[in-house]
């Protein structure tokens, strides 16, 4: 009997032996248990070497976890790199000249009048032109009128810079008006402005004038023009200057307003030159 409880003592002193490191981990904190594995090298491991090539590694914790019942080294978070903030030069408006804007806006009307007719003109559509809000073109206009005569201001102020020399020579003065055909013919919101009847009635009384200082003012200098060429032999005499001015002044305009409405080829410069070379001929 007693050798028999010898050599079940001595079964179960080897047994406890045998289970003594699977008990150890059994008594370990849940949260301490990390599967076992077979790794060739730890990409956490901090201590430099590669280790044994089959060793038994227990696996690390996951990026940024920390258990406080972990014995040995804890798992490093990789760096990230922290990028300097972009800095950037403050933001500066423009503050342009009152006067600059008004031109500018009036461009802006000039181009869409030629574009899509004298029916387009709202404060809307004007606003949208420009890339502002209505309340903004109220900063350098009172009023829609105010907005037109600054349009009429700027068609006086092209025309006239189009407009030949007074000092070149009678018929080179004539010819020479050919380059305001041109104008209007690139710039076709001035001939619809100035053709449209209905913008002609609904015009304030200062844009209305400015058009008819216009249209006086180019009469005036193609009657001269006529009256020197007739003088010097080089312009016909059968017909007054004035009157022979408004059949010149007449081609000019049928010339421009071609310009303007035609949908293919308008009239060559050449021809009207021509034509006007044939009327006005002694």
């Amino acid at each position: 009997m007693s050798s028999y409880l010898g050599f079940v003592c001595s079964r179960q002193g080897r047994l406890e032996e045998a289970l003594e490191p699977t008990l150890d981990v059994l008594a370990q904190d849940p949260l301490d248990r990390a599967p076992l594995r077979q790794d060739r090298h730890d990409p956490f491991d901090t201590s430099g070497g590669m280790g044994d090539a089959l060793s038994l590694q227990v696996a690390p914790a996951p990026c940024g976890s920390l258990n406080p019942h972990r014995g040995g080294s804890m798992a490093k978070t990789p760096k990230t790199e922290t990028k300097a903030p972009v800095t950037r030069p403050a933001r500066t408006t423009e503050r342009r000249p009152t006067e600059e804007r008004r031109v500018e806006i009036a461009d802006a009307v000039l181009e869409l009048i030629g574009r899509s007719g004298v029916a387009s003109l709202t404060l809307d559509a004007i606003a949208k032109e420009i890339g502002v809000t209505q309340s903004a073109l109220f900063r350098h206009f009172a009023s829609r009128d105010e907005i037109l005569e600054a349009v009429a201001k700027r068609i006086e102020e092209l025309v006239t810079a189009a407009m030949p020399p007074p000092d070149a020579p009678p018929l080179e003065r004539i010819e020479g008006l050919f380059d305001v055909v041109a104008l209007v013919g690139k710039t076709k919101g001035i001939g619809r402005f100035i053709f449209s009847e209905q913008l002609s009635l609904a015009l304030p009384t200062e844009a209305a004038a400015r058009i008819a200082r216009i249209a006086d003012r180019t009469r005036a200098f193609v009657a001269s023009s006529l009256a020197e060429g007739a003088a010097a032999g080089q312009v016909r005499r059968d017909i007054p200057p004035k009157v022979l001015a408004v059949m010149v002044i007449g081609t000019l305009q049928t010339s421009a307003f071609l310009s303007i409405v035609s949908k293919g080829e308008p009239l060559a410069p050449s021809v009207a030159k021509r034509a006007l070379r044939k009327l006005i001929a002694p």
